[in-house]
C-alpha cells in the first residue's frame, strides 16, 4: 500500500487487488474454475496485485527506481530490465498487435481461398451434370 502511494504521488496510475478481490472477480467471470479449485482443494492461489499505468519514460524511470526498493515482495522482478525503456516495451506491443494482425488476415485468405474452392467444385458438378444430361438428350434425339 505504501508502494502504491508513493507512485500515485508521482502522478501515476495506480491500483492494487487484493487476493480477496481477484478471487471475486474470477468467481464472477469463471465461475467453473472457482469450482474447479475448491474440487481439487486448493485455496486461493491468486496473488495480490498492483497495477500501475506509466505515461512516459520519466514515469517508468521512477516506478522501476521505486520497485527495487520493494524487491523482496515483487515476484516478477526478473522481468524488469535496466535498459528497457517506455518505447521498447511499446514496440514489443506493437509488433504483437500486428503479428495477430496478420494471422487475422491470413486467415481470412485462408477461408476466403477454401470458399472460392467450393464454390468452384460446386460449379464444375452442376456443369457436369448438366452438360451429362444435355448429352443424353442429343442421343435420345438422334435415336
Amino acid at each position: 500500500m505504501k508502494l502504491r502511494d508513493e507512485l500515485r504521488s508521482q502522478g501515476m496510475t495506480a491500483d492494487f487487488v487484493s487476493k480477496d478481490d481477484a478471487i471475486k472477480f474470477l468467481e464472477k467471470r469463471m465461475p467453473n474454475v472457482l469450482q474447479n479449485l475448491k474440487e481439487y482443494n486448493i485455496s486461493n492461489p491468486l496473488p495480490a496485485t498492483l497495477y500501475v499505468s506509466v505515461s512516459s519514460d520519466t514515469h517508468y524511470q521512477i516506478l522501476k527506481d521505486r520497485i527495487s526498493e520493494y524487491s523482496d515482495i515483487i515476484t516478477n522482478m526478473d522481468q524488469l530490465s535496466s535498459t528497457q525503456t517506455l518505447q521498447t516495451q511499446e514496440k514489443r506491443v506493437i509488433k504483437t498487435i500486428n503479428a495477430a494482425n496478420t494471422m487475422v488476415i491470413g486467415s481470412y485468405i485462408l477461408i476466403s481461398m477454401l470458399l472460392i474452392t467450393i464454390i468452384s467444385m460446386l460449379i464444375s458438378m452442376v456443369t457436369h451434370y448438366v452438360y451429362k444430361h444435355h448429352r443424353i438428350l442429343e442421343i435420345k434425339k438422334l435415336l
